[in-house]
């Protein structure tokens, strides 16, 4: 993944079929094993996620449709992440999407 500023076409979509290999990623890892709460590898991939649309939201790419699998990633990390700085931060997400 490139750290540059800039959010081009090119790694959009590139950041987008990433999120939705994370995304995968965490569904899968629940239905293989429904009885624990969160993995390991889930909570990298939920962290990773929330990289790439803080990333993404930061560039403007989030405040305007341009893709129809966003707000997936966002919600789907919501629901895995332990951490409470990335849940309030998901959860101002989506209180924006609201307006």
């Amino acid at each position: 993944m490139t750290h540059s500023r800039t959010v081009d076409r090119t790694i959009f979509h590139s950041l987008t079929v990433t999120a939705l290999h994370l995304c995968a990623t965490i569904v899968l890892n629940r239905i293989v094993e429904p009885d624990i709460r969160t993995d390991p590898i889930s909570q990298v991939a939920a962290h990773d996620l929330i990289h790439i649309c803080y990333r993404l939201r930061k560039a403007k790419y989030l405040q305007t449709p341009r893709s129809l699998i966003w707000p997936l990633p966002v919600f789907i990390a919501a629901i895995e992440i332990t951490d409470e700085v990335y849940q309030d931060w998901a959860l101002s997400y989506f209180a924006e999407l609201e307006h």
